[in-house]
């Protein structure tokens, strides 16, 4: 006989024969039954011997089942014993003893049966050291389970005598087998975080079967101390298993959660907020929370003025910012504040100038440098007051002011200013130096700055300015130079995805960059009566208006007080005339409200002005008109040098009225309009190129295809050689995607170099390349300051 070997904790044990290390039993069941049956037969002969022949049969027949049931009970008892055995060999490891003794164990309670159950088990220990063994009281009842006598649970534990009682229980629920997406998931996780990492918790999506969620446990400690390490994980996680991974690290203790990332909606329209339209603005300021979108958890974000006063949004055309900047006006609307918006496109802001509580919206030069005076006149004016001591700043209610298309205004400003300068002026427009001061003092005299523009150019960021923007949204994918400049990180937001419009990227409570899909606001100026659109504004038009609308007024031209008689022109008006503009109620001077102007418009005009070549007086392959149409050709038509006066009068007419410009401002702007159309090489009529067509304007178009301009020409270069922020040729789909984590030694296989990417369509996944191999490659270009 062998000595069994001590099991390994939790095994299970296949019930099959043994030799025991157990000396045998002795069993005389088949000695006993023998000798009662031989008896029997005796007595039944002796018994008429001795006159007894009555009991003879009586006799003969109870020793014979006597002898039966000594041969039954003592076989069955005998392999009971086998049976208990074949345990006591299995147990006596288990419970620290070094032989085997079947002291170790005892049974009563047998079930009737063949060879029967046990119904109660005794096990006695020798050793407490055993105790310290989490799975003991496991591997002691799969010893019981294994040798057939089912399954059996801990009754009792007497410390003192060292024994445990264990009774039969019920059948324990089999954990359901893993799938093979869960199995793969295991081994994945055993890569990426080794062998001794395990899986404690894990959620499966009940329709697909995928893996959603994993909480693992792990002893990596010290490397997951390096956030690119950290990065790697986790984009071995979305490369190797479907779906798009995050992962929550708890490096203190060893704990991480893997989940999949929530799609975005394609777009979210703006809910409209319980809000009491009578709230004293004074009393609520500090706690105006303006929503604007939301992360992939479906949370909101906000934006808070009272603890971050001003807002930064920039984003391309097409990105979804001028969509989020009405989102912000028609917010801050409804909470009753009075707005003032520079409209730097003239066309973007013109459906809300009627919309309540937007008192001005400044859409020509002149109003929009007069509006920005203003503003900085209202903040000095504040100042004032706190200084003298007749205010606080608890005095004054909130003032938004939207400075949208920054850049576009700053360009369109410079060249006006070449002609509105003052003799003795500064070189440089003042109006363009006040961006700064306004930003800073702000929060104090509680106006409030939304500073829109298309880049996060140097020129916006210098000295303290990041600091007084630290609320800020970008709209788009941004260039690793612009992610730098605008998040000071160049890996944050140049992988948004730039078919989606609406995304972005802004940050959390705690300045922490996240990306969001911000909420569509409909553009009145656009919307039909009828739609849903329609009835959404009518659901977000705030019910109270509290502030009257403004209007600018041109200032009047002056007399010339160098002129020598009465024939000569007004003076020019200059920039000072221009800033100095009465401002007055719309109520007050009905002829110069645009709102009304447009109103008497009928929405029936001439589709002839809708082709480019009108501007030209060119046909450019449209039929010519009937006499129906009721107009003649030559009021479109582009003059000859002969009618340049009238040139110039025509496109001042089709120009937007400018505040209080001057006939010769006006003569000289619409000259610099001219120069843009290219002039034909002789005479009188402009030449028609071949094809029927007409040179026209590049216009930048505003779809979010619109990037070409955005990225260098195609280079083939080594897979080490990309960068993050790169465009990268798929060439088995043939697209164009963004590389969004620079290429790094793959987690799981290190001779290769691991990259991520996303597509225009938030499409996403992993590359991985030798080292040496080449793709093609766009690089971004480098945003200027």
């Amino acid at each position: 006989m062998t000595t069994t070997p001590p099991q390994q904790s939790g095994a299970r044990f296949a019930r099959s024969p043994r030799i025991s290390s157990l000396p045998p039993r002795p069993h005389t069941w088949l000695r006993d039954s023998f000798c009662l049956g031989t008896t029997a037969v005796g007595a039944s002969a002796a018994a008429p011997l001795f006159g007894y022949s009555a009991l003879a049969m009586p006799a003969a027949a109870g020793l014979s089942i006597a002898a039966v049931y000594a041969g039954v009970a003592g076989k069955r008892k005998q392999l009971r014993d086998v049976d208990i055995d074949e345990v006591i060999d299995r147990l006596c490891p288990i419970v620290g003893l070094p032989e085997a003794t079947r002291a170790v164990l005892s049974t009563s309670k047998w079930s009737r049966g063949w060879p029967g159950l046990p119904g109660k088990l005794t096990v006695h220990y020798d050793s407490t050291q055993a105790l310290n063994d989490e799975t003991w009281l496991a591997d002691i009842c799969g010893v019981f389970e294994d040798q057939g006598w089912g399954f059996f649970e801990l009754d009792k534990h007497d410390p003192a005598r060292r024994r445990l009682i264990f009774t039969p229980a019920a059948e324990p629920e089999r954990e359901v087998s893993d799938s093979d997406q869960v199995v793969r998931a295991k081994r994945i996780i055993a890569q990426l975080l080794g062998p001794t990492a395990t899986v404690t918790a894990i959620d499966v999506a009940a329709e697909t079967g995928e893996v959603t969620s994993m909480e693992v446990r792990h002893e990596l400690g010290p490397k997951l101390e390096s956030d690119g390490y950290r990065t790697r994980v986790e984009r071995g996680m979305s490369a190797t298993l479907p779906g798009r991974w995050r992962a929550r690290w708890n490096l203190e203790t060893d704990w991480v959660r893997f989940e999949q990332r929530t799609a975005f909606p394609d777009s979210v329209w703006l809910p409209a907020p319980d809000l009491d339209p009578g709230a004293d603005l004074l009393a609520s300021y500090d706690s105006v929370e303006i929503p604007y979108g939301i992360d992939e958890d479906g949370n909101e974000v906000v934006w808070r003025p009272a603890i971050d006063p001003n807002l930064m949004l920039i984003g391309p055309p097409g990105s979804g910012k001028t969509v989020t900047a009405h989102n912000l006006l028609v917010n801050f609307s409804r909470r009753g504040w009075p707005i003032w918006v520079l409209d730097g496109k003239y066309v973007e802001f013109l459906g809300f100038q009627d919309w309540p509580n937007v008192q001005v919206v400044a859409t020509t030069i002149e109003q929009q440098v007069a509006l920005v005076h203003r503003a900085r006149d209202l903040m000095e004016f504040r100042y004032q007051k706190i200084v003298t001591g007749e205010a606080t700043e608890a005095d004054f209610e909130p003032v938004l002011v939207f400075l949208d298309e920054w850049a576009e205004f700053r360009g369109n400003v410079e060249d006006w200013y070449s002609r509105a300068k003052p003799k003795g002026g500064a070189r440089q427009p003042p109006v363009l130096s006040m961006l700064a001061s306004m930003a800073r003092k702000a929060r104090t005299s509680r106006v409030h700055l939304v500073f829109g523009t298309q880049r996060p150019d140097a020129q916006y960021f210098l000295g303290d300015m990041r600091d007084n923007f630290a609320m800020r949204i970008s709209m788009g994918r941004l260039s690793p130079q612009g992610a730098l400049m605008m998040w000071q990180s160049p890996t944050i937001g140049t992988s948004v995805p730039r078919k989606c419009r609406g995304r972005g990227t802004t940050v959390t409570d705690n300045y922490q960059p996240i990306e969001i899909q911000c909420y569509r606001v409909p553009d009145p100026r656009k919307t039909h009566a009828g739609t849903f659109e329609s009835d959404l504004l009518d659901t977000l038009r705030p019910p109270i208006t509290r502030h009257p609308r403004l209007l600018i007024v041109p200032p009047d031209e002056l007399p010339d007080i160098d002129a020598t008689d009465d024939t000569s022109e007004p003076a020019p008006l200059t920039y000072f005339d221009y800033i100095e503009a009465e401002w007055v109620l719309a109520s007050d001077r009905p002829d110069l409200d645009p709102v009304l102007r447009r109103a008497k418009m009928t929405h029936e005009t001439d589709r002839r002005l809708a082709s480019p070549t009108a501007l030209l007086g060119l046909l450019g392959g449209r039929a010519e008109p009937t006499n129906e149409a009721a107009v003649e050709l030559d009021d479109y038509r582009t003059p000859t040098a002969a009618g340049a006066t009238d040139a110039a009068s025509f496109l001042d007419q089709l120009s937007a009225p400018q505040l209080g410009e001057s006939s010769a401002a006006r003569g000289e702007s619409s000259r610099a309009r001219l120069a843009l159309v290219k002039e034909p090489a002789a005479a009188t009529e402009p030449e028609i190129p071949a094809d029927g067509g007409a040179e026209v304007f590049d216009i930048p178009d505003d779809s979010p295809d619109t990037y070409e301009d955005q990225y260098g020409p195609v280079r083939d270069v080594r897979a080490a050689d990309v960068a993050l922020g790169d465009l990268l040729l798929m060439e088995d789909i043939d697209e164009w995607v963004v590389v969004d984590t620079d290429p790094e030694p793959d987690i799981i296989e290190d001779s290769l170099l691991s990259l991520t990417w996303r597509s225009d369509t938030d499409e996403f996944g992993d590359l991985a390349l030798p080292d040496s191999s080449y793709v093609s490659i766009r690089k971004p270009i480098q945003v200027s300051g």
